[in-house]
């Protein structure tokens, strides 16, 4: 399979590889490297594991199956049922991210104190997959 070019979202350049997504390398990539390990460490397979680089230098993630919904947003995205793994899917992401509070990372936004969990900042209804939030960018 050729790169496949995915679109939506506020991000770089984004492709998928066969079971695997590329974008470039910023700043913030170890941080969020580390974040995704120590999510998945903890279960939460919702999350794309981290597999480092490519040869041409762009981050290589795990490419989840799913349907990300796009404006005019569909009704199930407002299904109660989505709501509510939706909420249960972010607890369990910032209770899995306290490992890494204090941990020396670059993130994109200054850290507020007193500093408790790892925030997603951007838990939009625009990067879940569905089926009933099985994935969330």
């Amino acid at each position: 399979m050729g790169e496949e070019m995915l679109t939506g979202g506020n991000s770089t350049t984004v492709v998928r590889v066969d079971d695997s997504v590329r974008r470039t390398v910023g700043p913030l990539t170890p941080a969020v490297h580390a974040l995704l390990s120590r999510l998945r460490a903890e279960g939460i397979t919702e999350v794309p594991e981290p597999r480092g680089g490519d040869e041409d230098g762009r981050e290589v993630l795990s490419y989840i199956v799913g349907v990300v919904p796009g404006y005019p947003l569909p009704e199930w995205v407002w299904a109660e049922t989505v709501l509510v793994a939706a909420a249960q899917l972010l607890r369990r992401i910032h209770d899995a991210s306290t490992a890494l509070v204090g941990e020396d990372l670059v993130w994109q936004l200054p850290t507020h104190h007193p500093v408790e969990v790892i925030c997603h900042n951007d838990f939009a209804r625009t990067i879940w997959c569905s089926a009933t939030v099985g994935c969330a960018g």
